[in-house]
């Protein structure tokens, strides 16, 4: 018996956003292993909402909204953990920063990024690292595609004021 079409495109989808979805979680989290986790989790979860015969409009949008939601709780639950306990668990800022050195303009451009709102950061890593759309943005924001490109525009004039400085 083949597939569900359902099934299908399910992965369809995973083949071809699951690299760009690790991508996001190891930029937010700066741990390779805890990445993988995360992307994994995503899918997982995603595949639970297509289960529950939810329909999906977009589903590079709702892997980030998932993606998004997974680090936040991941977020919630370390808290108050200690560098020491971190290190423990494989983040090396080590590796972290050889590997920025490679590219001392992203480094400058990351350092600048840490100083926006966590809003802004968000917003220009999905737009300019991930590559998605405005219009992909509002649907995981369930924001105008207008406000969307005007909160993007904004968010760079600010990043753009911080490498000035």
């Amino acid at each position: 018996m083949g597939k569900s079409t359902t099934e299908q495109q399910f992965v369809k989808a995973y083949d071809e956003y699951l690299e760009a979805i690790f991508r996001f979680c190891f930029y937010k989290t700066n741990n390779r292993d805890l990445a993988k986790d995360l992307a994994q989790d995503t899918f997982i979860r995603a595949w639970k909402y297509i289960q529950e015969g939810n329909n999906i409009e977009n589903m590079r949008a709702l892997l980030y909204k998932i993606a998004g939601n997974a680090v936040i709780d991941w977020y919630r639950k370390r808290k108050g953990e200690s560098l020491e306990n971190l290190m423990e668990a494989g983040f090396d800022p080590v590796d972290v920063n050889a590997a920025a050195d490679k590219h001392s303009e992203m480094q400058t451009v990351l350092g600048k990024l840490e100083k926006l709102s966590p809003d802004d950061q968000q917003l220009i890593v999905w737009h300019y690292v991930e590559g998605l759309t405005s219009e992909e943005i509002s649907t995981t924001l369930k924001q105008n595609k207008n406000t969307v490109s005007v909160r993007i525009h904004r968010a760079v004039g600010r990043l753009k004021k911080f490498i000035r400085q």
